[in-house]
């Protein structure tokens, strides 16, 4: 595959008004084409977006899923090229959000290095002068999981996974407190999650809750969430969205690099995937 140079990845929209930055794992996988758009119904049809995203994604190492390899989403290739576009004459407002810090809890890794490796990503962002949403843990669903019922999510999403429920749980907390001093000695919104928006399935968004969810964590600081229209994403739009390869993987085993951005939409909207 043909590697991708510089100028085959600042081909973004002239014309955009508003650059989204997004950060996170598969809550974000999953509500990919809700993200986007709501982002559009926020801010207009000329985004410039840049989204670090991937099931089981960690903020600090690099992890394997599925026969797909991604790095950390701090060493990314998201930074580079967002450090520089603020290089250019002309800059973009930009919002970002943060969100799903909590994969790292079950790849073993101790909280202080978690919260070092987002507080590195909120310093970048501080940087970029972006308007930074970050969202906290689901603890209260944490609390209230049988052990039953953790033991079988562990193993659906994180196999080799050995972190009991009681040790989740009390790290789990001091991620968010940590993580929570962090995005407000930045002056940066803070998000909890809405224990109504999750079900059997304590970590992720249900489906019948993806746009509320979506557009109250977007909005936070941005427009008042009334101010948008319920989001309808058409089945063709979203198969697009998750179609699209990021800018550098593995796949069974091979290596991959994608130019970006790795989709364009009507009205304008790049977006670059990481």
């Amino acid at each position: 595959m043909k590697r991708p140079s510089a100028s085959d990845k600042r081909q973004a929209a002239p014309d955009a008004t508003h650059r989204v930055v997004v950060l996170g794992a598969s809550n974000l996988a999953r509500g990919f084409p809700t993200v986007v758009e709501t982002a559009q119904r926020a801010w207009g049809r000329r985004l410039e977006m840049f989204v670090a995203l991937g099931r089981g994604r960690s903020y600090g190492r690099s992890t394997r899923m599925l026969g797909r390899q991604l790095p950390g989403i701090l060493d990314c290739g998201l930074w580079s090229e967002l450090a520089a576009r603020s290089a250019l004459p002309t800059t973009l407002p930009t919002t970002a959000v943060v969100t799903d810090i909590g994969n790292d809890l079950l790849y073993h890794e101790p909280v202080e290095r978690i919260v070092g490796w987002v507080e590195a990503c909120l310093d970048r962002l501080v940087a970029l002068k972006a308007q930074t949403v970050v969202t906290l843990l689901p603890i209260e669903n944490l609390e209230r999981l049988s052990q039953v019922r953790f033991q079988i999510l562990r193993r659906i999403f994180f196999p080799s996974s050995r972190v009991g429920l009681d040790e989740v749980g009390g790290r789990a907390r001091a991620l968010n407190d940590g993580v929570r001093r962090l995005a407000e000695a930045r002056g940066f919104n803070v998000v909890g999650p809405r224990a109504e928006w999750y079900g059997i399935d304590p970590i992720h968004i249900r489906s019948r809750h993806m746009t509320s969810a979506w557009r109250e964590i977007l909005t936070a600081e941005g427009p008042a969430p009334a101010t948008i229209d319920p989001v309808r994403t058409s089945l063709a739009r979203a198969l697009y969205l998750h179609s699209r390869t990021p800018f550098h993987r593995y796949f069974l085993g091979f290596e991959q690099r994608r130019a970006q951005p790795s989709a364009r939409l009507p009205g304008g909207t790049t977006i670059a995937i990481y």
